[in-house]
C-alpha cells in the first residue's frame, strides 16, 4: 500500500524573505568551493553568495515588516549560523535576513550592478572589524567611544578600483578624513596603441567612474549567464581558476 503526504519539514523563522532570485552573483571563491569545497557544510550545495532577488514572501518579526511583496532587495546569503542551501543564490527561490540586505530601488544600481556589492562589502567588513583581522572596534559598539583612531593608519590597497568599498566600511568607523593616493606614470605620455590617438581632441584626466543612468558611457564591470546552465557556469569557475574571470551574473529566469 502507499500514499501521498504533505510533509512539515520546518517552522518558519522570523527576520526571513522569500525571494524570487533575478541575480546570483559568482566570486573566485565560489571556484575554490567547486573544487576544495570551500564553506561546503554538505553535499548538494548550491553556489553564489552575491543575490538579487523579488520579495514574494514576508515573514515574521520587526525587519521582516520593513518590506513588502514585489520589492527588489540585494544582500549577501550568508545565514546565522553559517551557510545553508535555503539563502544561497544559484536557485530560483531562495531565503533572506531581512537584517542583512537593502532595497535595490533606493540604491540607485541596476540589478547586476546590485549584485557586485555585498561580497565585497563583506570582505572589507571582515577585514577591519573581525577579532582575526584589524580588529577595530564596531561603529555601533561602546567600544567606539573611548578607542583611539587617531593612532590608527589603515593602508587600502586598491582602494581606487578593486577594494574601494573597503574605505567606505572604514569611514562608517569614525570621523578621521583619509587620504586617496593613486599611483600613475610620473612621466611620458601614455601608449597610443592602447589608448588611442588624441585626434579627437581629448586631454588627460585622471578620472574613474561609474553611471548607472548613463551605461552608455560606462565599462561594464559583468557577465551575464542567462538561466542555470552547468556548463556556462563551469565555464566561468574555470575562468576564475585559471585567473582569467571577470564578475559573472546568473539570471536564474532567462
Amino acid at each position: 500500500m502507499s500514499q501521498k503526504a504533505l510533509l512539515l519539514e520546518e517552522v518558519g523563522k522570523p527576520l526571513v524573505l522569500l525571494v524570487k532570485v533575478l541575480v546570483a552573483g559568482l566570486n573566485p571563491h565560489d571556484q575554490r568551493t567547486r573544487d576544495a569545497g570551500l564553506f561546503v557544510t554538505s553535499m548538494p550545495y548550491v553556489l553564489a553568495s552575491d543575490l538579487v532577488g523579488e520579495v514574494v514572501t514576508v515573514g515574521t518579526g520587526e525587519y521582516s515588516a520593513k518590506f513588502t511583496l514585489g520589492e527588489r532587495v540585494f544582500g549577501h546569503t550568508f545565514a546565522e549560523g553559517g551557510f545553508h542551501n535555503d539563502f544561497n543564490g544559484a536557485q530560483q527561490y531562495a531565503l533572506v535576513d531581512a537584517r542583512f540586505v537593502g532595497r535595490v530601488a533606493s540604491s540607485g544600481l541596476s540589478n547586476d550592478e546590485a549584485s557586485t556589492i555585498p561580497v565585497i562589502v563583506l570582505a572589507g567588513f571582515i577585514a577591519l572589524f573581525a577579532s582575526s583581522s584589524h580588529g577595530l572596534p564596531l561603529p555601533f559598539s561602546p567600544e567606539v567611544k573611548s578607542f583611539d583612531f587617531a593612532s590608527v593608519t589603515l593602508l587600502v590597497i586598491g582602494g581606487g578600483s578593486n577594494t574601494r568599498r573597503a574605505l567606505g566600511v572604514a569611514a562608517l568607523s569614525n570621523t578621521k578624513k583619509g587620504t586617496l593616493i593613486t599611483l600613475r606614470r610620473p612621466d611620458g605620455d601614455f601608449d597610443t596603441a592602447r589608448i588611442g590617438s588624441k585626434s579627437a581632441g581629448y586631454k588627460r584626466r585622471l578620472m574613474l567612474g561609474v553611471s548607472p543612468v548613463h551605461p552608455d558611457v560606462t565599462m561594464g564591470s559583468f557577465e551575464v549567464i542567462k538561466g542555470l546552465n552547468a556548463d556556462a557556469i563551469n565555464k566561468a569557475l574555470d575562468q576564475y581558476r585559471d585567473g582569467k574571470g571577470a564578475k559573472m551574473n546568473i539570471h536564474p529566469w532567462e
